[in-house]
């Protein structure tokens, strides 16, 4: 549920942000590119840093950390909605993937730390499942709310509230990751 809410959250802003911009005329394919650049920037510099937390202090403690990130992230955006200033839609874009650079590793270690060996590839399966379904609804809701209307933003102000409910379940869903203790060669520094 973490992956694909959180998968969902990060595709309703891919898809829509360039929307929200496009109903608002005034911007170019570069400007609309350096803008989710700072979703996409962030998530690509924090993803290690998510990493090797997930290493030194176990899954449930930096997946929950960078889910309350994004969920930070997009509640201006919903509150804010179509007539969201530049300034805040790239802070509030920056701190949503930061959030999702660190969750994401604990949420796909744990989608198969938990299952047996022979079961790891069906456990890897179903992580890249829950991935795809979540940006598929995502991609679903979007032309749900904006149809063809893409010329007026009438339909962002439910996209980002949508985008924030998925963030805050993927942070509710978090809550029930079972707490792993840091593995041995870790902790002993072995390899």
């Amino acid at each position: 549920a973490g992956i694909a809410a959180s998968n969902m959250t990060m595709y309703m802003l891919l898809l829509g942000v360039p929307l929200l911009l496009e109903a608002r005329g005034g911007y170019s394919d570069s400007q609309v590119g350096m803008v989710l650049a700072s979703l996409s920037v962030s998530m690509l510099f924090l993803t290690p840093v998510g990493g090797r937390a997930v290493d030194k202090f176990g899954r449930k403690a930096p997946t929950i950390l960078g889910l309350i990130l994004v969920s930070v992230g997009s509640v201006p955006l919903a509150m804010e909605g179509a007539s969201v200033d530049i300034s805040l839609l790239v802070a509030s874009l920056s701190i949503t993937g930061l959030g999702l650079g660190f969750a994401w590793p604990g949420l796909q270690t744990s989608s198969v730390e938990f299952v047996s060996p022979e079961m790891a590839g069906a456990a890897s399966g179903m992580y890249s499942t829950a991935r795809y379904f979540g940006s598929i609804t995502g991609s679903a809701i979007i032309v749900g709310l904006i149809g063809a209307q893409r010329d007026d933003a009438s339909g962002i102000d439910g996209l980002l509230i949508v985008a924030m409910a998925a963030s805050i379940a993927a942070l509710a869903a978090s809550l029930f990751l079972k707490a792993r203790p840091v593995a041995q060669s870790v902790r002993t520094g072995s390899g």
